[in-house]
């Protein structure tokens, strides 16, 4: 019983030194959405920073908070999110401040859910030398998390590779008006208000163009995911 336990124990350690987490990112429109469908689909762990900060919205801890020092954006109790958005795009100084705050508590979620997928495998009871090596061949040590701005953000030391999903300026505008009905001018406003795909390129592991028809980037998700490093 005791050498099973020192196993266990070896398989979590070794299991944590193995995990490879990795961040998925790319300027609007370019199929983050899309990606996080096919990984979850092909049984990878995935999440999206854009579900934690729906969560975040919807806390009444945060609301309290975001009452206190930005009340012009709380409506009926709630984060009036077209208040929101217009002053993350219109003042330069909100958005600092919002960012400041909402930061910091979504990279402490990030990090929970790194904590919370070595607790979920901590309960597992088939410990062998067998299961950790199939482990080590499965999409379990694999951890994906979508962070649209995770360069804006400075979470570039939460993983161990980051996955770019990159698609020409112009696909993108035209995908932001129909998915968003969005006027011209407020969707070449979005575009400009983020880092250049440029600048944000270089400091990726892996660059995956969408700029094509879905069956292909699905093509090239896979691909890549099966020659994972």
């Amino acid at each position: 019983m005791e050498n099973a336990e020192k196993l266990k124990n070896l398989f979590f350690l070794m299991y944590n030194l193995i995990m490879i987490k990795i961040g998925i990112t790319g300027n609007i429109a370019c199929g983050k959405s899309v990606a996080y469908d096919i990984i979850k689909s092909l049984g990878y762990c995935i999440v999206d920073c854009d579900d934690i900060v729906k969560e975040l919205y919807n806390n009444i801890d945060f609301i309290a908070e975001v009452a206190n020092i930005f009340p012009q954006i709380i409506s009926e109790n709630r984060i009036n999110l077209k208040i929101l958005s217009g002053l993350m795009f219109s003042d330069k100084q909100f958005k600092k401040s919002f960012e400041s705050l909402i930061f910091p508590k979504v990279r402490e979620k990030i990090i929970e859910y790194f904590e919370n997928t070595l607790k979920n495998l901590n309960k597992r009871q088939d410990v062998t030398l067998n299961s950790f090596q199939s482990l080590i061949k499965s999409s379990e040590i694999k951890i994906f998390v979508i962070v649209p701005l995770l360069f804006e953000a400075g979470f570039e030391d939460l993983f161990e590779k980051i996955i770019f999903i990159q698609a020409d300026e112009n696909i993108r505008y035209e995908r932001l008006i129909a998915r968003n009905s969005m006027l011209s001018d407020i969707a070449e406003k979005v575009i400009k208000s983020q880092i250049s795909e440029e600048e944000k390129i270089p400091k990726c592991d892996y660059i995956i163009k969408n700029n094509d028809t879905l069956e292909e980037f699905k093509s090239v998700v896979e691909k890549l995911l099966n020659n994972f490093i």
